[in-house]
């Protein structure tokens, strides 16, 4: 399991026969166009094998809390249980694993001062968060060995800068 980057790669004891070598081609996360065609795959609302399509909006995005992870952002729809799931460009090659999505699903619940619950609709952004297939590759042969991927952690503190001049 890597926490950082949320993955964890399973090995069931014993798996179903498949006459498939492959059940996913890993694809290419550095090639991806903005505006390209992907799918998500995934189980939303509890709803099996469901698929969605959008398109790419950015990639490989630095994440200020965390330089070293990148996400891709696309206008591809997904709820609750898609998270894991697969996102694929045209060929069905795996481009990233869905995370999440910024700027929230278009509610959230308040509870007033009787204690009742209010569902509050607000607009959505719609944009889809998702780990490039090629962050997942670099870490999958520690899973494969059984070690957890950790990055490595720098500390650092902060000064005024007025501060500075006096000294």
């Amino acid at each position: 399991y890597n926490q950082f980057l949320d993955i964890a790669l399973l090995k069931p004891k014993n798996p179903p026969r498949s006459p498939f070598k492959n059940i996913a081609i890993l694809g290419d996360s550095n090639i991806l166009e903005l505006g390209q065609l992907v799918w998500a795959v995934g189980s939303p609302l509890g709803i099996p094998s469901t698929i969605t399509k959008g398109r790419v909006i950015n990639k490989n995005i630095i994440i200020p809390a965390s330089p070293w992870m990148k996400i891709i952002l696309s206008d591809v729809v997904i709820n609750k249980g898609n998270s894991g799931g697969l996102l694929v460009n045209k060929y069905g090659e795996v481009i990233g694993m869905n995370v999440g999505v910024a700027g929230g699903d278009g509610s959230s619940e308040k509870e007033d001062s009787k204690k009742e619950t209010q569902i509050i609709v607000m607009p959505s952004l719609n944009l889809t968060i998702a780990t490039p297939v090629n962050s997942i590759k670099r870490v999958l042969p520690k899973l494969q060995a059984g070690v957890e991927a950790k990055p490595l952690i720098i500390g650092a503190g902060f000064m005024d800068s007025w501060k500075l001049s006096d000294q």
